[in-house]
């Protein structure tokens, strides 16, 4: 019974890795690893990942201590499109923001639990705010 044992856990362990192992011909765009840049490589107070057809960006992180924040037009010659969800979770020191004239969309709870924004500039091609994108927004 104990080799019995042995062999189905080395048979389930066998299978965890396989399943979990990302082949090193992957696409880039599925795993998404090869398409976040860091705030260093960046602006440093930003975290971005390069949009699937890679003609935009959109903002994944702010890690900055501006409470008044400019989001730039471009991260490495890229327009900002979007803001991401959960880019700004949480960040009750923001007072106001302004996004760049090339952001069409802002995710889901963007903003969410920003007690101190007080203003956002929002550009004309802003054509979509996801739900709960500026939910505890209080200020």
């Amino acid at each position: 019974m104990k080799q019995a044992s042995k062999r189905i856990l080395s048979i389930l362990a066998s299978a965890a890795v396989s399943v979990c192992a990302v082949p090193q011909a992957f696409p880039a765009a599925l795993t998404g690893t090869a398409l976040t840049v860091s705030a260093e490589e960046a602006a440093p107070d930003f975290e971005y990942t390069v949009n699937e057809d890679s003609k935009g960006v959109t903002v994944g992180k702010y890690n900055g201590t501006e409470t008044a924040v400019k989001i730039p037009e471009k991260f490495d010659g890229l327009p900002v499109t979007a803001i991401g969800s959960w880019a700004f979770f949480g960040r009750d020191d923001i007072t106001s923001v302004t996004l760049p004239k090339t952001v069409k969309s802002i995710g889901s709870s963007a903003f969410n639990g920003c007690t101190g924004l007080t203003a956002i500039k929002l550009p004309a091609a802003l054509t979509e705010i996801y739900s709960g994108a500026f939910i505890g927004c209080t200020g």
